[in-house]
């Protein structure tokens, strides 16, 4: 991907506190909207498929301006869909292999953002984009510390990497998000106490930025599922220098492999590890670089405001209007290359009649 150094900063302005909270409206507009096409009236959902409709909503809204009415949103979730099944898959581009598949997919979504792109330049040159707050209007008008405006081929990179990393990580914390509150009720009735004063604050008003950061029990529970279940289970670096590890010499130049789960669950540093325990994110938490679900330093993840202003919207709209069940508490969890339930979270779920 073409999101390079010297294009950081780009992102860091559209993702920060002072960019994300003119998106905090928009995002509870596509939850209320949500909440009426996919749960209302309901007495069954596929949480995971649900919960990427829901994501895949608010990052086509928020970095594209296209709303899931629009004839192309359904191909582009699709073949983000598609792309992602591809990934980290054995290369055997023949028809019926996930490699293939995901190529297509990943083709598709690259002609579609052209034509976006496309469109966005003309409006932009006619003056007629002035009501596109989004993404894609920061990456064609933002000039980098040289004064050079991204390429339209790293635009399309990048538009691309975020529409399936902007989606993908959220709806699967989500889905796991309500497994564990489901299997702890004692947490479950702490979030929504706190949303439910929230609520009585708000006495109707729209939430805004200080009411997501009001969410300090809820924003806990996620982190406890992020410890145990992270989205990104491990990745790759480059050492920089030679260092010694464990007694061994890693040479400089070398990829390290590594896994967030073996510190995220060490005991010494989280007492009891299997335990489902919020309380752990109390005041400052844990040691720096030992809880690190979106990372560190200068490869932390630039969406980690964003990805925590949409779920605790969503939680704070779900927990106080449905009530749901595991149909199997038990359902098993296969990583490829995201932790996924095996038959997609099946949830029995029923409308709250009053707040």
């Amino acid at each position: 991907m073409n999101c390079c150094r010297k294009f950081r900063r780009i992102f860091t302005t559209f993702f920060n506190p002072d960019g994300l909270q003119t998106f905090v409206p928009r995002i509870e507009a596509i939850t209320l909207d949500h909440m009426a096409k996919h749960w209302e009236g309901k007495d069954t959902i596929r949480g995971l498929a649900t919960l990427k409709e829901f994501t895949f909503a608010v990052a086509a809204d928020l970095f594209a301006s296209v709303k899931d009415n629009d004839p192309r949103f359904r191909t582009l979730h699709n073949a983000t869909e598609d792309f992602l099944g591809g990934i980290l898959q054995i290369p055997i581009d023949l028809p019926g292999a996930a490699y293939h598949k995901g190529r297509l997919g990943r083709d598709t979504l690259y002609t579609i953002v052209e034509t976006i792109i496309a469109e966005r330049k003309q409006e932009l040159e006619q003056g007629t984009a002035t009501s596109r707050k989004d993404l894609l209007s920061v990456l064609l008008t933002t000039r980098d510390e040289e004064g050079v405006i991204m390429s339209d081929d790293a635009v399309k990179d990048n538009m691309n990497l975020m529409l399936f990393a902007g989606h993908d990580t959220s709806s699967t914390t989500m889905s796991m998000v309500l497994k564990y509150l489901y299997l702890n009720p004692e947490c479950l009735t702490e979030v929504i106490q706190e949303q439910r004063e929230i609520a009585k604050d708000k006495d109707g008003a729209p939430l805004d930025w200080n009411d997501t950061r009001k969410m300090k029990y809820t924003w806990q529970a996620v982190q406890e599922t992020l410890r145990l279940q992270p989205p990104v289970t491990a990745t790759f670096r480059v050492a920089l220098q030679d260092f010694q590890y464990g007694g061994y010499t890693i040479p400089k130049g070398w990829k390290a492999f590594w896994s967030n789960e073996r510190s995220h669950c060490d005991p010494k540093y989280f007492p009891n590890p299997e335990k489902f325990n919020p309380s752990r994110f109390e005041g400052s938490g844990p040691p720096p670089y030992v809880f690190v679900p979106f990372g560190g330093g200068p490869h932390m993840c630039l969406g980690n405001e964003f990805a925590r202003t949409e779920m605790m919207v969503f939680l704070h709209h779900i927990v106080l209007n449905f009530e749901w069940k595991m149909v199997d508490p038990d359902e098993p969890i296969s990583v490829d290359p995201m932790p996924l339930f095996k038959r997609g979270l099946e949830l029995q779920i029923r409308k709250k009649q009053n707040l």
